[in-house]
């Protein structure tokens, strides 16, 4: 059993607690709630705040061992390209590169994923149940007359991921609308789908121009089927997503009237990558028309090909820094209490008696009239 005791204690599920204490037992099971460690003998008290565990909403695992090999800020296309270019590597390479990008995920205070897996590379891993995951099997076949196969290809492969999982379509550009619906009738709770993180994506629905063409022509793909929409990708493909849980990644190039059309047809949670964003678009989301529009907001990292770390305080700081008056707990509701929620992880996201959410410290965390504020001097400590 251990007292933990810091400046601040953030539940996100009540009003944070000054100078209180989280009793926890020896598997981290939180045992009791405190307002003071008055009376209480061997109390850990630390400088800083101590916050639930973070949950990475999106992560591909898989693509560990392309960490520092593709280059930044060439938009989605080229990566795209750039991805299938370098990603075969020596299935050695490839398993300890994940082992070490997980060690690094622990490090930094994940206590959750949902990883997007497209082979069985990950699989050993995440047996050792080191972090809790939801694998997301992604489905990609945008010629429709291929979708019975590539479906039973990834019902397969979602049957032996460890833990949980669910097969989804990878993004509206490579999914057919035959497959979109193929998933939609497997009915699952909860999916994932990788939405406007290029302004390439919504030419190619409204107009089917821009460099997406190049992309199929350098694939050899014959996309004659394929009319275009006169809409938004989105609005095209949402109503093909059937009636489970959406979790949206990326958003970059949402505009409002996206963001409503969404909302009046679905259940989404939206998930910021701001730091992979940045590396492939050098753009961010609208975060301020989120926030306004309240939104479900989760956070993901991304993969090691379009980001330098997997560390989810590097996101909410490279948020804090675009966006100075978006406050701390604010984001660590979509950092804790949001993906939690999302993924139905009811142990994790909040600082509650009963749960067993991890412990996290930050440090050097700037308060102002009543409220905290990251700063790119804040740091993460795993505490339990």
């Amino acid at each position: 059993m251990r007292k933990l005791s810091a400046d601040w204690i953030i539940t996100l599920a009540h009003e944070p607690l000054k100078n209180g204490v989280v009793i926890i037992d020896d598997d981290g099971k939180v045992i009791n709630l405190l307002q003071s460690p008055v009376g209480l003998n061997d109390v850990e008290h630390f400088d800083g705040i101590l916050c639930p565990g973070f949950i990475n909403a999106h992560c591909h695992l898989e693509l560990s061992h392309l960490k520092g090999k593709l280059p930044e800020k060439t938009g989605l296309v080229n990566f795209i390209q750039n991805v299938q270019k370098f990603r075969s590597a020596d299935i050695q390479e490839i398993i300890s590169s994940i082992e070490r990008a997980e060690n690094e995920m622990r490090e930094n205070g994940i206590v959750g994923v949902g990883d997007i897996s497209n082979s069985e590379n990950t699989f050993l891993q995440k047996k050792k149940q080191n972090l809790h995951y939801h694998t997301f099997v992604e489905v990609f076949g945008f010629n429709p007359a291929s979708a019975e196969k590539l479906l039973s290809n990834s019902i397969e492969l979602a049957s032996k991921a460890p833990q949980e999982a669910t097969v989804v379509p990878h993004a509206p550009y490579s999914v057919s609308e035959k497959l979109f619906r193929q998933i939609a009738d497997l009915e699952q709770s909860i999916v994932s789908i990788h939405n406007q993180e290029t302004a390439e994506e919504g030419k190619f629905y409204k107009n089917k121009t821009g460099d997406f063409l190049k992309l199929y022509e350098g694939f050899g793909l014959d996309i004659s089927f394929f009319n275009a929409k006169g809409k938004n990708s989105i609005q095209s493909y949402l109503p093909w997503m059937g009636k489970g849980r959406k979790l949206l990644v990326h958003n970059t190039c949402s505009s409002e009237e996206d963001l409503n059309f969404a909302e009046d047809n679905s259940d989404n949670y939206w998930c910021l990558c701001p730091n992979a964003n940045i590396y492939i678009e050098n753009q961010l989301p609208d975060i301020p028309l989120f926030i306004q529009k309240k939104l479900k907001l989760v956070v993901g990292t991304d993969s090691l090909a379009s980001n330098h770390q997997l560390s989810i305080l590097a996101e909410m700081m490279t948020i804090a820094a675009a966006f100075s008056d978006i406050d701390l707990e604010t984001m660590l509701v979509w950092a804790c209490k949001n993906g939690a929620d999302f993924f139905g992880w009811n142990d994790f996201g909040t600082i509650e008696k009963g749960k067993k959410p991890g412990l996290n410290l930050l440090q050097h965390v700037r308060e102002t009239s009543g409220h905290f504020y990251i700063s790119e001097k804040t740091t993460i400590k795993k505490i339990a």
